[in-house]
C-alpha cells in the first residue's frame, strides 16, 4: 500500500492496478505501450494534473528510460520512446517519505500552464532536466550488470542533485513546500544525494559511499526529523503487456 499523497504515485497506482485486474478478469490484451496513456486519461477525467512518467514505470515495471523529446508523438499517440535497463544497473537506493500529505496535482498546475503558454524559463529548465535524464541513462548503461561504486555513482548522484535543484528553481521553494525541501536537505546533510521521486512527499536517496556509517547517519537524521526511510526494492519488469 502507498500512503495517501505521499509522493509515491498512489493515484495512478490505483488505476494501473485496476486496469491490470480488468485485463486479467476479462482476458483482454491492451498493448503495453498504450496502457500508460489510458491510465493518464482516466486521471485527467478526475481533474488530476499529471504526466506519463509514473504511469509508464507502473505499467512496465523494472527500470525504464523514457524519452519524450518527440512532442508530436506524445501529443498524437500519447507515448514516448521507452528503453528497458536491467534492474542490476541500479546502485543501492533508499526512499525517504513523509506521512504529511502533499497534493502533487496542485504543484504541477502552474508550471504546466506556463509550459503551455511557451514560457521560455520553464521550457529551458525542462530541456535541461531532459538532458540530465539522458546523462543518467548513459551512466546506468555504462554500469551494465555490475553494482559499482566510485566515479559512476558520484556522477549519478550529482545528476540527481541537479534534477532537484532545477525543479526548485522552476517551481519555487514555497510551491514545493518547506517540509519537502527539508526532506531533501536532511538527506543531503550526511553527504548523500537526493531528489524527489515525483513532485514531492518522497525522495530517492543515493549514499555517496558504500559505507554503513553513511547509510546509518542518513537514516538517523531523517528519522529524527520525523521522516520514514526504507531501502528501495525494484519490481522486475514484465516482458509483455498482456493480462498476466
Amino acid at each position: 500500500p502507498t500512503s495517501r499523497q505521499a509522493g509515491l504515485s498512489g493515484s495512478s497506482a490505483i488505476i494501473v492496478a485496476g486496469l491490470k485486474c480488468l485485463m486479467q478478469h476479462y482476458r483482454v490484451y491492451i498493448p503495453l505501450d498504450d496502457q500508460p496513456a489510458l491510465v493518464l486519461s482516466c486521471e485527467h477525467d478526475l481533474g488530476i494534473n499529471a504526466g506519463l512518467q509514473d504511469r509508464v514505470i507502473q505499467c512496465y515495471e523494472g527500470v525504464v528510460y523514457m524519452d519524450f523529446s518527440n512532442e508530436e508523438m506524445v501529443r498524437t499517440q500519447g507515448k514516448g520512446v521507452y528503453t528497458r535497463l536491467p534492474e542490476t544497473c541500479l546502485p543501492p537506493l533508499h526512499i525517504v517519505y513523509d506521512d504529511n500529505p502533499s497534493d502533487s496535482g496542485k504543484v504541477h498546475a502552474d508550471v504546466k500552464q506556463r509550459w503551455e503558454r511557451g514560457d521560455a524559463d520553464v521550457r529551458s529548465k525542462m530541456s535541461r532536466i531532459a538532458e540530465i535524464a539522458e546523462r543518467g541513462y548513459n551512466v546506468l548503461s555504462s554500469i551494465g550488470t555490475d553494482k559499482q561504486t566510485g566515479e559512476p555513482m558520484i556522477e549519478l548522484g550529482m545528476l540527481m542533485n541537479a534534477n532537484f535543484n532545477l525543479r526548485k528553481e522552476m517551481f519555487g521553494a514555497e510551491a514545493l513546500g518547506a517540509r519537502n525541501v527539508e526532506m531533501i536537505d536532511t538527506a543531503r546533510g550526511t553527504g548523500s544525494f537526493a531528489k524527489f521521486t515525483g513532485s514531492g512527499g518522497a525522495a530517492v536517496v543515493l549514499c555517496a559511499t558504500a559505507s554503513e556509517e553513511e547509510r546509518e547517519a542518513m537514516y538517523a537524521d531523517c528519522e529524527a526529523k520525523g521522516f520514514k526511510v526504507c531501502p528501495l526494492l525494484v519490481n522486475p519488469g514484465k516482458p509483455s503487456g498482456g493480462a498476466a
